[in-house]
């Protein structure tokens, strides 16, 4: 055992940095580099809103909420359906002017450029002070769908009963 001792003193520690000074300086490292000086920069975003509506008669000029319409931003991937009400909303826009398309099938598409996207606010198209988003009907669209949403939100179907 004393042999033992003796040979261990005689063990001369390798040159060079410790081992425990090198882990040191590498949490180090890692610390500072989780640590940026500069904060990240928040996404700087707006929402748009709105109605989308279609023509019932052309001779009344009367418009009736279109529900399922496609409503997109061209420069992201953000879209977002109307509602049964013909509503949409689509938040986290980036700020700047915007292009804007509404589609659905059997309609025309609209599309609005320059649409401007203000930082933390909701950009409402087709309001008070501007004409209302419409989509036309292609030519030959029929409007027996309307026929029958008309029938059905009358009280007919409880009359009958």
């Amino acid at each position: 055992m004393l042999l033992l001792i003796k040979k261990l003193k005689k063990v001369k520690p390798a040159r060079g940095p410790s081992p425990v000074m090198f882990l040191a300086i590498c949490l180090f490292l890692i610390l500072a580099t989780g640590c940026s000086i500069n904060p990240p920069v928040p996404n700087i975003t707006g929402s748009i809103e709105g109605n989308i509506f279609e023509p019932t008669s052309p001779i009344t000029q009367s418009m009736m909420l279109l529900s399922g319409a496609l409503v997109s931003v061209s420069s992201t991937n953000h879209t977002a359906l109307t509602n049964i009400s013909g509503y949409f909303r689509i938040d986290e826009i980036p700020v700047g002017e915007q292009t804007v398309t509404i589609s659905k099938e059997g309609y025309v598409t609209l599309t609005l450029e320059d649409v401007l996207i203000i930082e933390g606010e909701i950009t409402l198209l087709g309001g008070e002070d501007q004409d209302p988003l419409i989509l036309y009907p292609t030519a030959g669209k029929t409007h027996f769908d309307k026929a029958m949403s008309y029938y059905n939100d009358q009280d007919y179907v409880n009359a009958i009963i």
